[in-house]
């Protein structure tokens, strides 16, 4: 049963594939997110033109939602995130009349994720953060490494998770025994 909802998390994932979100852009009263792809596009060097869709995904509390951009390729989702994480992207940069207690806050670029992957993903950070200096998703699995040459281990489940933090409960025990 587990295998079958680990192949329908994957299936949902790549349908995401080609969809990249733009976290810390203000919800604006008359906002154009076309005018804010394009900004988006001219600041990171990108070719406009492969935006196929931009929607602003609602959160489910107060803060502002999400905007996800839909490319036309896979490959173009990639190259957006590469160059979002080399350009330090503030939001005056995206919005030249945001409120200035705004303008200076921190825009990122990521792959978008299922609700599930990102439930995933949060519950790793927290309960593996302190063990793990990277925690990560990629291919449809939670990576995670204890240091800049450690192997990276997987997680693909709740359960693997769980496996994993009680690893390192039991090895930072033994540590302060001695």
């Amino acid at each position: 049963m587990s295998s079958l909802k680990q192949y329908l998390r994957n299936i949902e994932q790549q349908r995401l594939d080609n969809v990249i979100e733009v976290i810390g852009i203000p919800k604006a009263k008359d906002e154009n997110l076309e005018n804010i792809s394009l900004k988006l596009a001219e600041t990171l060097n990108m070719d406009r033109t492969q935006v196929m869709n931009i929607t602003r995904v609602e959160s489910r509390n107060i803060q502002d939602g999400n905007i996800q951009l839909q490319l036309k390729h896979v490959e173009h989702a990639s190259l957006w995130v590469r160059a979002s994480k080399q350009e330090e992207l503030v939001v005056e940069q995206i919005i030249p009349e945001a409120p200035v207690e705004v303008a200076k806050m921190k825009v990122t670029m990521r792959r978008a994720l299922t609700k599930a992957n990102k439930s995933l993903l949060w519950l790793a950070q927290q309960k593996l953060r302190p063990a793990y200096k990277y925690v990560w998703f990629q291919d449809g699995k939670v990576l995670l490494r204890k240091d800049d040459k450690a192997k990276p281990e997987v997680a693909r489940s709740e359960a693997d998770i769980e496996k994993l933090s009680a690893q390192t409960k039991i090895i930072g025990h033994s540590f302060n025994r001695k």
